[in-house]
């Protein structure tokens, strides 16, 4: 179902939509750019083509790509919105994210992992141990390992900052080149004033979206997510994504800020500004370069995601861009990791086997070399041999 709520603006009118991803899923039939613009031309009235845009802009919040660069065939916005096999929920705990759940996994292993720490060099030609070059607080260490995971993001192998000896394959590189990694931002805000919210906060009311009067604001924070009923705080997440989410890394959070309130204010004139905001940039953290990989127009993803994460040699790839069916989401990232760890463990467990049969191999070449070279020990070897024959013939 969908909420409008019309209000004035300046002599424009603005449509202020509060809809969930099912919803989305079946109304929603264009992805990209040139589909949106063919599709725009049969009308006049500024409406449904404002609607178009902010589809546009849905879009690339969704899957992080600019809209002329998602392929109208791979795409379909909200696509895993019925395919889970079961009723979706937001699900948040106070003091609980993937941060604090991250930290509670690897807790067992702390002394194993470094922080602050940046692999620079990974050297894969030598056929016992790769080595790989870290530095740490401008220090640079090395480490020999049998296997290697790479888990960085695409955005990173994009940008080339590891340096591999020898060179990636062709087909390994051509994936990593070519796939397509975009940014999606977020405008986290908090109110402390439990009357501060001005906005509906019913059961149903979790995302809300404003169709703007022109262009050129189209795509820019006009997509709200309200978790406030998991917050027990009025809190609101401005998201933006593609173009303009690279654009926004410029400005300042003040300059953000007044961005979000004149379209929250557009709708509902009583809003404050928040006591509270956080604002990520997720195009220019140096260990992330974006946000999720999305499903490039030309290429064919899923072959781009097998090829990403084939391994090569010892070294295996894993993270949500090796994902074809779950990219762009924690889980994947997750199953990706654990299936490279299980074919890791596979491979440590069948060098070793190798190493133990050519340990037995040596040892019994050595004693039969010693028992050659020894002919008393030989004859008595065959005497005995001789007698037991003798015995089982009796």
């Amino acid at each position: 179902m969908i909420k409008a709520i019309s209000v004035s603006k300046h002599d424009h009118q603005l449509i202020f939509f509060s809809v969930t991803p099912v919803v989305l899923n079946d109304i929603i039939l264009f992805t990209t750019k040139g589909a949106a613009e063919k599709y725009k031309s049969r009308f006049s009235h500024w409406r449904p083509i404002q609607y178009i845009n902010l589809v546009l802009a849905a879009a690339s919040i969704d899957y992080t790509g600019r809209s002329n660069e998602l392929s109208l065939y791979e795409h379909k916005l909200f696509d895993n919105a019925g395919d889970w096999g079961s009723q979706q929920h937001y699900m948040t705990v106070p003091s609980v994210g993937f941060g604090n759940t991250a930290a509670t996994f690897a807790a067992p292993f702390s002394s194993k992992i470094r922080l602050d720490t940046k692999v620079t060099k990974i050297n894969h030609e030598n056929s016992g141990n790769a080595i790989i070059s870290f530095t740490t607080n401008g220090v640079e260490y090395e480490v020999a390992a049998e296997t290697v995971l790479v888990t960085v993001s695409l955005g990173v192998l994009k940008a080339g900052t590891i340096k591999f000896t020898p060179h990636l394959p062709s087909w390994k590189q051509d994936a990593i080149d070519n796939m397509g990694f975009g940014v999606t931002n977020k405008c986290y805000m908090q109110w402390n004033d439990l009357n501060a919210t001005v906005w509906p906060n019913g059961p149903d009311d979790k995302w809300f979206q404003i169709v703007t009067p022109d262009d050129e604001t189209s795509g820019k924070w006009t997509t709200f997510f309200n978790p406030t009923v998991y917050k027990s705080i009025p809190t609101l997440e401005g998201w933006i994504g593609g173009q303009e989410a690279i654009d926004m890394e410029a400005q300042t959070d003040e300059e953000i800020l007044d961005n979000i309130m004149t379209n929250l204010r557009s709708i509902f004139p009583a809003i404050t500004r928040p006591d509270r905001v956080i604002i990520s940039r997720w195009g220019q953290e140096p260990n992330i370069r974006g946000t999720y990989c999305f499903k490039q127009v030309g290429r064919h993803f899923s072959d781009d995601t097998w090829y990403l994460q084939e391994n090569v040699g010892r070294m295996w790839f894993a993270g949500e861009a090796t994902s074809s069916s779950s990219y762009g989401t924690a889980q994947g990232a997750w199953k990706s990791g654990d299936k490279a760890a299980r074919e890791m463990k596979a491979e440590l467990r069948r060098r070793l086997e190798a190493r133990a049969t050519q340990a037995e191999t040596t040892s019994w070449m050595s004693n039969s070399a010693g028992t050659i070279a020894n002919p008393s020990c030989l004859i008595k070897r065959w005497y005995l041999a001789l007698l037991l024959g003798l015995l089982l013939v009796t």
